[in-house]
C-alpha cells in the first residue's frame, strides 16, 4: 500500500518521512524561518500568559512545547501551534471559576491542557476530524471577536489601574471598572503614557515598514526606558522569566478538579479544532497540498499534551505565526520545532532585558494584539451575507460578554445547529414547467402552468424526517389553491437523505390525493430513493407505474412523468378506466428497473472493453 494512502487511513508519525528526506539546505531555511517566528512570538506569548492570569514565563513554556509537539505530529509542515488570545481568555475564566478548589493556577492550567489534548487525540483516533465542521465559522469569528473585546476591556482597566473582583463574567467586571473609573481619585499618568506610547509606536513602525517586528521593538524599547529611568520602582514590570525544567511527576489532581475542567476542556477542544483546521487548511490551499484532518488533530492533541508537560496552558493553531512561518521560507515541519526551541533559548538568554518591560506598556501591546486577532474582512463578509450568520455572530459575541466563556462556546454551537436544522427542515420547493425548448422553468403563479391540471414541484435539499411535514404542507396548499389540479409530480433528483419518515409522508400524500380523486407521481428517482421507496412499501401505495427513475438523458424522466400524467388524467381521473384496470403505456417506470439494471451491466461490460463511459444519472 502506498505511504500516502496508508497515512490517510490512520493518523501516525509523519515526521519520519521528513527525516528521511531532510537536507542541509532545508535545515538552513527552516532555521531562519523558525528564528524569525520565535522572535516575534515571544512578546505575544508573554502577553497571553498575563491574559490567562498566569506568570509570564508559562506563555513561553506553552508556546515552545506547543510549536514543537504540534509540528512533529501534525500534518501541515507550516502550521505553528501556540497560545492564542481566545484560548488565553478562556483559560483565565476557567482559573477564576475553579479557584474555590484551592489548586495552584499553574497546575489547573496544566491539567486543562492535558484534557484538551486527550479529547483532540480521541477525535483523531476515532477519525472524526470533520466533527469540527459542525461548529460554524460564525460561532468561531463571533467568539474571537467577543474575546478581543474582553481582552481590550481588561487591559484598559489595567492601564487605568482599575480594580474588580475576579469574576468569570466580563459584564460584572466591566460594571466595577466603570464605577472605579468614575470615582477614581487620581489619573495614572505614567501607566497611560506608557500604554499610549506602545500603541503609537506599533502604529508608526508599521507605517514605516509593514514587515518590521514592531511589537518586539516596542517591547525592547520599553524595557530600556524602564531600566534607565528606574520605572520598575513606579510601575509593575514583567519580572522574573527564569526558565526551569518541569517537575516530574506533577502534583496529582483530584477528581473534583478533573470533573470541573472537563466541560471547558471539551469546549476548548472543539474551538481549537475548528481554529486549527481552518488555519492548516488555508496553508494547504496556499501551498497546493492536501490536508489530513485527523492527522492534524492528532498534532493538536499532542501539542496540548506537550504544553501540559512543560507547565503551559492549552494551545491552538496560530494564524499569524503560521503564515509568518510559511512566508519566511519554511521548508518542512522542523521549522516549527526550531521555533519552539528558539523561544525557550532566547528567553533564557535575554531574561534581564525582558525583566524590565513595564506591565502598562505590555497592556498597550496586548490591546494592539487583541485588535488584530479578529479577521475583520471575514467579519464584514459575514455581516453582509446571510441573516443566519449575522444572528449567530452577534449572539456569540453577546454570550461572550455576558456568560462564562466555555458556556458562550456551547451556546454559539447550539444556536448555530438550531439555525442549521431550521434551514435543513425547510427544503427548497419550487414549481416549474417544461418549456418549449425542453428546459425546466420556475413559475410563481398557477396561471403560468401550461397544463392547469398538472403541477411539477422540484424538491432541493434535505428530505429527511425533519422536512416531511413541510413537503406535505406544500402539496396540500397546492390542492387548496388550485381545485382543478389532478396530478402532482414531485421531482426528487435533487432531494438528499430521503429516509423512512419522508417515505411515509409520500405514502400519506398519495392516499390524501387519491381521496380527492387526484394522483401523486414521482420522477427523477435515484438508486437511493428507489431503495427507500421499495423498503418502506411507498412504491406499492404510490404505484410502481407512477415512479420514474433518473435516466441518462437530461430531464427524460420528468418528460415521461408529464406524458404519463396526461394519459392518467384522460383515461382514469376523467375517463372510464378504474385505477385497478389502468394499463400503463410508458415503458420506463419502476416496473422496468430490473431490465434497466441488466442493460446497464451489459453496457458496463462493453465500456470496459472499449474504454468509453456513459453518463447515467445525467439528469440535473
Amino acid at each position: 500500500m502506498p505511504l500516502k494512502q496508508l497515512k490517510r487511513n490512520q493518523p501516525g508519525f509523519p515526521a519520519w518521512e521528513t527525516v528521511k528526506n531532510y537536507s542541509l539546505d532545508k535545515l538552513k531555511d527552516d532555521f531562519l524561518a523558525g528564528l524569525t517566528v520565535s522572535l516575534l512570538a515571544i512578546p505575544q506569548k508573554i502577553a497571553y500568559a498575563i491574559i490567562a492570569g498566569l506568570p509570564p514565563v508559562h506563555g513561553i513554556y506553552a508556546g515552545g512545547a506547543g510549536a514543537a509537539f504540534g509540528s512533529i505530529f501534525g500534518d501541515s509542515p507550516y502550521h505553528i501551534t501556540a497560545p492564542s488570545g481566545t484560548y488565553a481568555i478562556v483559560v483565565g475564566g476557567v482559573l477564576i471559576g475553579v479557584r474555590h478548589l484551592n489548586y495552584p493556577p499553574v497546575l489547573i492550567a496544566m491539567y486543562l491542557a492535558f484534557l484538551v489534548g486527550l479529547i483532540q487525540i480521541s477525535f483523531a483516533l476515532l477519525k472524526i476530524g470533520n466533527l469540527s465542521r459542525f461548529v460554524s465559522l460564525s460561532v468561531i469569528h463571533g467568539f474571537i471577536c467577543g474575546s478581543a473585546f474582553v481582552i481590550i476591556g481588561d487591559q484598559v482597566a489595567t492601564i487605568f489601574e482599575l480594580e474588580a473582583e475576579k469574576s468569570p463574567f466580563f459584564f460584572s467586571r466591566f460594571l466595577e471598572y466603570l464605577v472605579g473609573f468614575i470615582y477614581s481619585p487620581r489619573f495614572p499618568i505614567i501607566p497611560v503614557t506608557l500604554a499610549a506610547g506602545a500603541i503609537l509606536g506599533v502604529v508608526v513602525l508599521k507605517k514605516i515598514n509593514q514587515n518590521l517586528p514592531a511589537i518586539l521593538l516596542v517591547a525592547l524599547a520599553g524595557s530600556a526606558i524602564s531600566y534607565f529611568f528606574g520605572l520598575d520602582t513606579q510601575v509593575e514590570v514583567v519580572g522574573d522569566l527564569t526558565f526551569r525544567l518541569p517537575d516530574f511527576p506533577p502534583e496529582p489532581a483530584g477528581t473534583d478538579l478533573l470533573s470541573a475542567l472537563f466541560a471547558p476542556a471539551l469546549a476548548l477542544a472543539l474551538l481549537g479544532s475548528v481554529q486549527a483546521l481552518s488555519v492548516a487548511g488555508s496553508l494547504a490551499e496556499a501551498a497546493g497540498e492536501e490536508l489530513d484532518e485527523n492527522q492534524e488533530l492528532l498534532g493538536q492533541g499532542m501539542a496540548n499534551i506537550g504544553a501540559g508537560i512543560f507547565r503551559g496552558f492549552p494551545v491552538s493553531g496560530s494564524f499569524t505565526n503560521s503564515f509568518l512561518n510559511y512566508n519566511a521560507g519554511a521548508r518542512t515541519r522542523f521549522a516549527g520545532v526550531i521555533t519552539g526551541i528558539s523561544m525557550l533559548v532566547l528567553v533564557a538568554l535575554f531574561v534581564p532585558i525582558l525583566y524590565y518591560i513595564p506591565q502598562p506598556l505590555l497592556a498597550g501591546l496586548i490591546v494592539v494584539i487583541a485588535y488584530h486577532i479578529p479577521d475583520w474582512k471575514r467579519i464584514h463578509q459575514m455581516l453582509t451575507t446571510t441573516r443566519r450568520d449575522r444572528i449567530v455572530f452577534a449572539g456569540t459575541i453577546l454570550s461572550v460578554l455576558l456568560l462564562q466563556l466555555d458556556q458562550a462556546i456551547y451556546l454559539g454551537i447550539v444556536v448555530s445547529l438550531m439555525l442549521h436544522m431550521r434551514k435543513a427542515t425547510r427544503p427548497d420547493m419550487k414549481e416549474f414547467i417544461i418549456g418549449q425548448d425542453g428546459s425546466l422553468k420556475t413559475i410563481h403563479a398557477s396561471t403560468e402552468r401550461i397544463y392547469p391540471q398538472i403541477a411539477f414541484v422540484d424538491i432541493t435539499g434535505e428530505a429527511f424526517f425533519g422536512s416531511a411535514q413541510p413537503i406535505k404542507s406544500r402539496v396540500k396548499n397546492l390542492c387548496e389553491d388550485s381545485p382543478e389540479l389532478r396530478v402532482i409530480i414531485l421531482r426528487l433528483k435533487n432531494a438528499m437523505n430521503l429516509d423512512l419518515t419522508a417515505a411515509q409522508a409520500l405514502k400519506d400524500l398519495a392516499r390524501f390525493l387519491r381521496s380527492s380523486n387526484r394522483t401523486l407521481m414521482v420522477c427523477g428517482a435515484t438508486p437511493h430513493i428507489r431503495k427507500i421507496l421499495d423498503e418502506s412499501s411507498a412504491t406499492e401505495v404510490i404505484g410502481r407505474d407512477k415512479i420514474f427513475i433518473a435516466q441518462k438523458t437530461l430531464h427524460q424522466s420528468t418528460k415521461q412523468a408529464m406524458e404519463r400524467a396526461r394519459e392518467h388524467i384522460d383515461e382514469v381521473l376523467e375517463g372510464d378506466v378504474s385505477r385497478c384496470d389502468e394499463d400503463p403505456t410508458l415503458t420506463y417506470t419502476m416496473a422496468e428497473e430490473r431490465d434497466e439494471k441488466e442493460s446497464n451491466m451489459t453496457g458496463q461490460i462493453r465500456e470496459e472493453k472499449t474504454g468509453h463511459h456513459s453518463n447515467y444519472d445525467a439528469e440535473g
